[in-house]
């Protein structure tokens, strides 16, 4: 389990107590990133009203993303979700996930926050379904990159991580609830 301190210098060791703790006004350090517990429960199914996006309101303008990244906002307790939804594929990482994970987090939620269109204290990230978090990158992407010279494929790896390395420029606590 792993834990973050608040700038009161009270410590969190586990996923509800850190959304208990943002409930009642602590607020973590700016850069304080994500706790991940294999025991976390995700407090967005706990029955409270949630406020889904409209899928237009998340999704890159070519509009093919078939909801590969979904976004909801529990108002109550303003903590956000971002699921990464491809359980069939266990939620492996693909270009196409990457692009619409970068477009939420980028063009929608930061803006949203900076703007307080988007009222959240915190993320959770999670995976749909329940066998997987995430796979980690599409093996048959991957495979695919073989035949390419290194400094090809050095690029496409770059642009890929930032695609979801993009998450670090929230400035609200990121939990990934896996």
């Amino acid at each position: 389990l792993a834990s973050t301190t608040f700038s009161s210098g009270k410590l969190c060791t586990s996923i509800d107590m850190l959304i208990s703790s943002i409930k009642n006004g602590l607020r973590p350090p700016a850069r304080s990133r994500a706790l991940l517990a294999s025991t976390a429960t995700n407090s967005t199914n706990s029955g409270m009203p949630m406020r889904f996006l409209s899928s237009s309101s998340i999704t890159p303008t070519n509009n093919d993303n078939k909801g590969l990244v979904l976004f909801s906002l529990d108002e109550k307790t303003k903590v956000a979700t971002l699921t990464l939804n491809s359980p069939s594929t266990f939620n492996a990482l693909t270009v196409e996930m990457g692009t619409v994970f970068h477009d939420t987090v980028m063009n929608r939620l930061i803006p949203g926050l900076k703007s307080g269109d988007l009222n959240a204290n915190s993320l959770v990230l999670t995976g749909a379904g329940d066998k997987a978090f995430s796979a980690g990158g599409d093996l048959k992407w991957l495979k695919g990159l073989r035949n390419n010279p290194v400094h090809i494929n050095a690029d496409h790896m770059s642009s890929f991580y930032r695609s979801f390395l993009c998450i670090r420029d929230l400035q609200i606590p990121v939990v990934a609830a896996v």
